[in-house]
């Protein structure tokens, strides 16, 4: 109901602005009569001027004033007659334009909205526009509008749905996992609300499955034992920890039960091939890099994975930052039996991040899980 009031009014000064300058001319028609008559009454006093300096006599004078004041009568006379009738007749006239413009400007205004726009389309609430915002992948209005709306609003669990989500496609994986965990505290959560909680854990941790991470796929494995997502993450966690064939075990079951057009089976495939790699005492390979090592002997493969330590043990040196890089050289280190190598990289990572609380907290959760510490 507003929003047509407002058009309305919209429209009345539309109007308004076009019609002013129709009813403005009558007041230049007068202006114009009243500029002719002081014409004639001007030329009246040069007659005068004209006779008392003797330029003309008062024979003359007097035949001017009578021809002047003769015009000036007539004049008079013919054009009152003639502005009445056309000031009637411009009255009529835009009488009849402005109700034309009255009616036309509407009708056409209406006509085009009738034909292009929704008219028969309902608001939409402010809450089912944000859940809308992240079908249409405008991400950035959603977070925007959801954030503000929850700062407000903090116990509303259906923002925090809405705002989860969208911090996972925006790669702000600590925000979604503390709007996952709002979520959690706020409802009974499901199966699936508890593997999305737990991946966002994961990747805020750059990969690192940590214990409240284990704890929150257990929880949804105990709701729903066929979730192939969060059985993934809990083989990922059985290799970390080390328990390489548990993390095989569990992930040939998610294999078994996928569906053959599953798009994740690859993904799967490679963790398990590179886990059975590391059951040889040999740290984990990619893809190419396991294909080329095919045809080679243990012993080769060994000498080529040696190689390979080495290489990322001296890139770590010259450029310490790469955190995922010390975990995948205290990882190597430790299948390969090198427990003093794992100790002397373990002390190398937490003194290139000695400033950064959460890295020092993830390399001291690795320490505990693969047994390993400095005063050993």
């Amino acid at each position: 109901m507003t929003l047509w009031i407002l058009i309305g009014l919209l429209t009345l000064t539309a109007l308004a602005a076009t019609c002013w300058p129709l009813w403005r001319q009558g007041h230049h028609s007068a202006a114009r009569l009243e500029f002719d008559a002081e014409i004639y009454r001007d030329q009246l006093r040069q007659i005068e001027q004209e006779l008392d300096t003797g330029v003309v006599d008062a024979s003359e004078a007097e035949a001017a004033r009578i021809e002047i004041s003769r015009r000036l009568l007539n004049s008079d006379k013919g054009r009152g007659a003639a502005n009445e009738t056309q000031r009637t007749q411009r009255v009529e006239a835009r009488v009849v334009y402005s109700a034309a413009l009255a009616v036309a400007v509407p009708a056409l205004a209406l006509g085009i909205y009738a034909g292009s726009g929704s008219p028969q389309l309902s608001s939409v609430p402010f809450v089912d526009r944000q859940a809308t915002s992240l079908e249409n992948r405008d991400l950035a209005s959603l977070i925007s509008q959801a954030e503000a709306h929850l700062r407000e609003n903090p116990q509303d669990v259906r923002g925090w749905r809405v705002l989860a989500p969208a911090y996972m496609q925006e790669q702000r994986f600590n925000d979604a996992a503390e709007a996952f965990r709002r979520v959690v505290d706020l409802t009974e959560p499901d199966a699936d609300l508890l593997t999305s909680y737990g991946e966002a854990q994961v990747l805020a941790n750059q990969g690192l499955v940590t214990d409240t991470a284990r704890a929150t796929f257990e929880g949804a494995i105990a709701q729903n034992p066929a979730l192939p997502k969060a059985h993934f993450y809990l083989g990922l966690a059985d290799r970390q920890d080390g328990q390489i064939e548990q993390a095989i075990e569990r992930w040939e079951q998610v294999m078994a039960a996928a569906p053959a057009g599953a798009p994740w089976r690859a993904f799967v495939a490679q963790h398990i091939t590179a886990a059975k790699a590391e059951l040889g005492n040999l740290p984990a390979l990619s893809q190419e890099q396991m294909s080329g090592a095919e045809n080679m002997s243990a012993e080769d493969r060994l000498a080529m994975i040696e190689g390979m330590v080495s290489n990322l043990a001296a890139k770590l040196e010259a450029d310490g930052g790469d955190l995922e890089g010390w975990f995948r050289l205290i990882n190597a280190y430790r299948v390969l039996g090198r427990a003093e190598d794992a100790r002397n990289a373990l002390v190398s990572a937490n003194a290139n991040f000695q400033n950064d609380e959460q890295a020092l907290a993830q390399l001291d959760e690795l320490a505990i899980r693969l047994e390993l510490s400095v005063q050993e």
